[in-house]
C-alpha cells in the first residue's frame, strides 16, 4: 500500500517509504489526485506501467515530474525547462531522457500507420490469416484425426479376425493409417485454401 505521504515541493515523495508498484487507487492517494486523473495519464500513456497492470512508482513519479506542467501535478519550481512542459514520453523520461523529438513520434506514427496498412492489405490478399482462424481450424483438424482413429477398430476389426499371419496384419493396418493420412493431409489442404479466401 502506497503511503499518504505528500509529495515534496520537486514533485516526488520519499523513496525510502516508497514502494515499487502501486494500484490506480494507491497511486492517486500518494500523488493526492483522483484515480479518474491516474487512469486517463495511464491511457495516454503518461505512467510506467509494470506487466501485471501495476505503476512502477518512481519511474512514473519521474516521468510525470519532467513532463507535466506545474498545475498538473508536475514540477514545481520555478523556472520550467522546455521538456518539462512537453506531455507523454513517459518511458523516456523514465530512461533518463525527458526531452521529446515531436518529428521523431510524428514518424513513428507514420511508420506504424504504413506497417498496419501492410498487415491490412497482406491479410486480405490472403498471406496472412488471424490467430483465431489457424485455432479454429487446427481445432477442427485435431478432433477429425481423434475421430477416424478412434473409429479404426471397427472398420478393421472383421477383417483382422479371420488372419493369423502377423505380417497380413501389418499390411491391414498399414494400408488403414495410410489411407488416414491422406484423408488429413487433404482435409488440411482445404483448410490451407479456406484460409487463404478469407
Amino acid at each position: 500500500m502506497v503511503p499518504n505521504g505528500r509529495l515534496d515541493e520537486g514533485g516526488m515523495v520519499n523513496q525510502a517509504s516508497t514502494p515499487i508498484f502501486a494500484t490506480t487507487a494507491e497511486y492517486a492517494a500518494h500523488r493526492g489526485c483522483d484515480a479518474s486523473l491516474i487512469r486517463r495519464w495511464k491511457a495516454e500513456g503518461k505512467l510506467v506501467v509494470h506487466d501485471d497492470g501495476r505503476i512502477v512508482v518512481h519511474a512514473t513519479d519521474a516521468a510525470l515530474k519532467a513532463t507535466l506542467h506545474p498545475s498538473r501535478g508536475g514540477k514545481r519550481t520555478a523556472g520550467q525547462s522546455a521538456e518539462a512542459k512537453n506531455v507523454g514520453g513517459a518511458a523516456r523520461a523514465a530512461r533518463g531522457d525527458a526531452r521529446i523529438d515531436f518529428g521523431e513520434e510524428a514518424a513513428r506514427e507514420k511508420r506504424a500507420k504504413a506497417d498496419s496498412a501492410e498487415l491490412d492489405l497482406a491479410e486480405r490478399a490472403g498471406l496472412l490469416v488471424s490467430t483465431q482462424t489457424v485455432r479454429r481450424n487446427v481445432r477442427g483438424l485435431a478432433v477429425a484425426a481423434r475421430e477416424a482413429l478412434l473409429g479404426l477398430p471397427g472398420r478393421v476389426s472383421a477383417e483382422l479376425v479371420a488372419l493369423t499371419d502377423a505380417s497380413a496384419i501389418e499390411a491391414v493396418l498399414l494400408a488403414e493409417l495410410q489411407l488416414l493420412c491422406a484423408q488429413m493431409a487433404m482435409a488440411a489442404s482445404h483448410v490451407d485454401g479456406s484460409e487463404a479466401n478469407q
